[in-house]
């Protein structure tokens, strides 16, 4: 059965960069990835911990999808 909805991802996007990690949204109605603006961890655990709350936020209020694909920037499909 094919996923819906929206599901956090961390994501390791720099080898060079200080803060290398960062949270995307696997939009898997529309098949993209999404990613929050400025929103970069120093730490593996770091953006976990965000992804964690993200999720529960989502969980809490489901509209904010909306918010999600329509103001986080495209970053391609879904890997």
């Amino acid at each position: 059965m094919a996923k819906s909805g929206i599901e956090f991802k961390v994501r390791r996007w720099s080898d060079r960069d200080a803060r290398p990690f960062d949270v995307v949204a696997l939009d898997h109605d529309n098949n993209r990835q999404h990613y929050q603006p400025g929103a970069e961890f120093s730490t593996e655990k770091g953006a976990e911990d965000h992804a964690v709350l993200l999720t529960k936020t989502l969980k809490d209020d489901p509209s904010r999808s909306k918010f999600i694909r329509d103001c986080w920037p495209v970053d391609g499909g879904i890997e």
